[in-house]
Formats: structure tokens, sequence, C-alpha cells
């Protein structure tokens, strides 16, 4: 009963997980949601049904992953047993050491920086266009401040819940990439872990820059009452101030284990990134909600491809 409901919380997990991914590729492919969303009105054609196609059109997406997920799964299972290994015998820790792991974290680095360029002009772009005079912007920066003081005054008494989120952050993201919770372990101002079925360098870092208890509460925003808008982003403001504190807190690059295996300066590029990207995506939604934030993602994106051609140019003379 126990494994069922871990079963189903992960699927629910990623099923939301696919739905936003969507989402967040559409600037970059919009011919893949177009893609899906014409095969689902395909779909309620053939049997003559009045689904909504967007809906329809994840719930496509979603299957067509879980298949290629297993087949790749049952692929990587087939080749370690032909190789007479197995999964629980693999350390982590070992794969970030090996040197395919050192050669990816360079290519990934030199890749990142386009988009750690474009997504830091988004993210002044959202910031200069916001207003104190909007009611959102308002209750946002109230609940932020709220927040900090009293983190300020009574920071020592967050240790517990501050290592529960941070181990819960790391499970959320594992479960994401299909990886299953097995054990999770908090012990209060020491630390805590978790243990996944895997394990990869985004699930590793994600503390470290997902703004977990925000991102959690944007579906909320889809069927809260309008006379509920100002509570809803002031308690936005709460989490997002909890995060940036609670993650300067813990994010000690020397020190930190997360860090320290991954790799240092490569954590640190990723950890940059996904910072810029979260923080520009819940403040951009802060304006006008999901449009807004896709706006932020298309402008991040342009600015990239941007850059990468004025290097073009220059390289090619």
């Amino acid at each position: 009963m126990k494994n069922m409901m871990l079963r189903a919380i992960q699927y629910l997990v990623v099923s939301i997980f696919v739905s936003f991914l969507m989402y967040l590729i559409s600037p970059f492919f919009p011919g893949l949601s177009i893609f899906f969303i014409e095969m689902a009105k395909d779909i309620n054609r053939l049997l003559k049904t009045q689904m909504n196609p967007r809906t329809l059109g994840v719930f496509l997406a979603f299957a067509i992953f879980l298949i290629v997920y297993f087949i790749l799964s049952k692929m990587a299972i087939l080749f370690r047993k032909r190789a007479g290994v197995e999964w629980s015998e693999v350390n982590p820790l070992v794969r970030y050491a090996s040197v395919p792991f050192s050669v990816f974290k360079i290519l990934i680095s030199i890749l990142l920086c386009p988009l750690i360029y474009g997504f830091t002009r988004a993210l002044c772009d959202t910031i200069l266009s916001l207003s104190m005079a909007d009611n959102r912007m308002l209750a946002f920066s109230i609940g932020f401040a709220i927040w900090s003081i009293l983190w300020l005054l009574f920071w020592k008494k967050w240790g517990f819940f501050s290592i529960l989120e941070h181990e819960i952050t790391h499970m959320i993201v594992g479960m994401c990439f299909l990886h299953r919770p097995k054990k999770l372990m908090v012990v209060e101002n020491e630390g805590g872990w978790v243990q996944l079925a895997g394990v990869n360098f985004i699930i590793t870092l994600a503390p470290y820059f997902l703004l977990t208890l925000c991102f959690l509460m944007l579906p909320l925003y889809l069927v809260i009452q309008p006379r509920y808008i100002a509570p809803y982003f002031f308690v936005m403001g709460v989490f997002t101030s909890y995060h940036t504190l609670s993650t300067i807190r813990e994010t000690r690059i020397n020190h930190q284990p997360d860090i320290v295996f991954t790799g240092k300066y490569f954590s640190l590029v990723v950890i940059i990134l996904g910072n810029i990207f979260c923080y520009g995506f819940i403040l951009a939604f802060i304006q006008a909600g999901f449009s807004s934030s896709s706006i932020f993602i298309e402008k991040g994106w342009h600015y990239s491809l941007e850059m990468v051609r004025n290097l073009a140019h220059v390289v090619t003379g």
C-alpha cells in the first residue's frame, strides 16, 4: 500500500512537471506544442469528443514521455546486466568524479554562458518594469519584507524546517526524473539526507536555485478567486524571502557536500543560471501571471541567441 501511494505521488509530480516543461519549452520550440494540440484535435474528431485540446495535448505529451522513459530505462537495465553491474552497486559520487562527467561539465558550462547572459538581460527588463503601484507587487513586497525581518530576528528557530525543505526539494526534483525516494532523514541544526533510486546534477543542486514553495503555489493561481489575489501574492513574497535567505545561508561553495561533489565551478554556473531563471520567472509572474512569465522566457531565449549570433559574426569576421 505504501509503495502504491509513493508511486501515485510520483506520477502526479511527473505529470505536473511535464505539463510545466511543455509550457517552458514552447517559446523555444513552438512547433512542438502545436504538434500535440493538433494531435489532440484529431483525436477529438476521430472519437467525436469535445475535450480541451491543450489539456489533452498535455496528457499525450505525458504518455509519450513515459513510454520513452520506460524504453530508455529498460535499455539501461539491459546494458547494466550485460556489463554485470547492478544499480545498487553504483556510487553516484564515483560517477561525479569520472572523466566523462568532467568533460560533460566543461561542455555544459560553455553552453550555459549565453543563457546566463540572455536571462540576466531578461531579468533586468522584468525588474525595471515592476511597479509598486500594482497591488500584486505591493502585497509581494510587504510579504517579502515582513518575513525578512522575522528571519533575521529568529533565524535559529527555522533550522529544522530549512533542512527539511532542502531535502524535500531533492526528493521532488528526483521524482520529476522518475527516481523513486527511498529514505529521508532530517536532524535539527545538523543536517539531513534523502536517498533516491537515482541522481543527477540537477537533483543535487536544485535546493540552491529552485524556489520550491513558490513554484508549488503556481497552480493555485489558476483557481484562486480575485478577492484572494493580494493575500496570494503576500504569501508568494513570504516564500520568496524564505528561499532567498535560506539559499544564502546554505550555499557554501567550499563546504556544502552537494556543491563539492558536483564540482565547485560547474555548480556555480548552474546555480547562477538557475537563480536568474527562477527569480525572473516569479517576478514576471507577479506582473501579469503566466503570460508575463512566458514573455520573460522568450526574451531570455532571444537575448541568448543574439549573443551567440554576435559571437559567431565576430569569429567568422
